[in-house]
């Protein structure tokens, strides 16, 4: 059965934490930090080779305050020695069935990780 990591993440506006996709940022606000101080798995995601990457795409997030953004979705294939089963604190594995179920809930699962599961679905309908 896939599964796919996600991170609890505290989302302005929001009074509570969502799930989140396994790496949220810009990288490049990070890249001066030392490895220990960067993200969760930022590394794993900016490196990932080619062979693991199942989705690479820019998405434009446009209207309103994020007219002109845009965001780059990735999905990566990993295993045990690159991401864990015992997850980092803040960091859960969930089942593939798992999180559409939890979509069906306000403020669940973030804007972020909803792109990336119907991203992930298109995928498994191909």
């Amino acid at each position: 059965m896939p599964h796919v990591l996600v991170q609890a993440r505290a989302e302005g506006g929001f009074f509570d934490v969502e799930l989140g996709p396994t790496v949220q940022c810009q990288p490049e606000s990070h890249t001066h930090l030392p490895a220990a101080s960067q993200p969760h798995f930022l590394h794993l995601a900016m490196t990932a080779p080619r062979s693991r990457i199942r989705y690479s795409v820019l998405h434009s997030e446009e209207g309103g305050r994020f007219l002109e953004s845009v965001s780059r979705y990735l999905i990566v294939e990993t295993d045990e020695c690159d991401a864990p089963l015992d997850a980092p604190p803040g960091f859960r594995w969930i089942s593939r069935d798992q999180l559409p179920a939890l979509t069906r809930y306000s403020h669940y699962v973030s804007v972020q990780a909803r792109t990336l599961l119907l991203c992930l679905n298109t995928m498994e309908g191909a």
